[in-house]
């Protein structure tokens, strides 16, 4: 009995021994030490302040009143990151909730700091652009490059309100 006991201990240990252990303070704090390519990353809501009648009950708070969730800020990220991987780097740096469907191969952004798809009304949601170009690939599909814009942006208008108008053709 002891010698399972002791057997349980070790493995234990084992296992601890080789998690990092952070405080959510220390997480969200800690600069990232890459060596890679800068970015100019930013978050932005402000078509919902045209749009507040449709935003649904209790989500008031939410949204800031110049409708800017992140100022565009500078970050720092490996070669080869994705704007996928600009936006989890920003909303960590800056405890900004977010939360995405999806795998590796297809991510999709259903809600960042508590503002999710329809939210706003049955054509709102959050689209990207880099350098003012809107792709037609996800965000985890995009690769970005030393000096990149990257701007997440909330809809109410199926993109219409932000630049990104549906024509139907690619």
């Amino acid at each position: 009995m002891k010698l399972k006991l002791l057997l349980l201990v070790l493995i234990i240990t084992a296992v601890l021994c080789g998690c990092s252990v952070q405080t959510p303070d220390d997480y969200y704090s800690s600069s990232s030490q890459k060596e890679g390519m800068e970015v100019t990353f930013s978050i932005n809501c402000s078509t919902i302040l045209n749009n507040m009648d449709q935003l649904e009950s209790g989500l008031e708070s939410y949204v800031p009143s110049d409708g800017v969730i992140l100022k565009p800020t500078k970050i720092t990220l490996d070669e080869n990151a994705t704007a996928y991987d600009a936006l989890s780097e920003a909303c960590r740096q800056n405890k900004i909730q977010y939360e995405y469907e999806g795998t590796d191969a297809d991510i999709y952004i259903e809600g960042i700091a508590n503002l999710y798809e329809f939210s706003c009304g049955q054509l709102s949601g959050w689209e990207y652009c880099v350098n003012d170009v809107f792709p037609s690939v996800g965000c985890n599909s995009y690769d970005l490059h030393d000096g990149d814009t990257i701007k997440f942006l909330y809809t109410c208008d199926l993109g219409a309100d932000i630049g990104n108008e549906f024509t139907g053709e690619e």
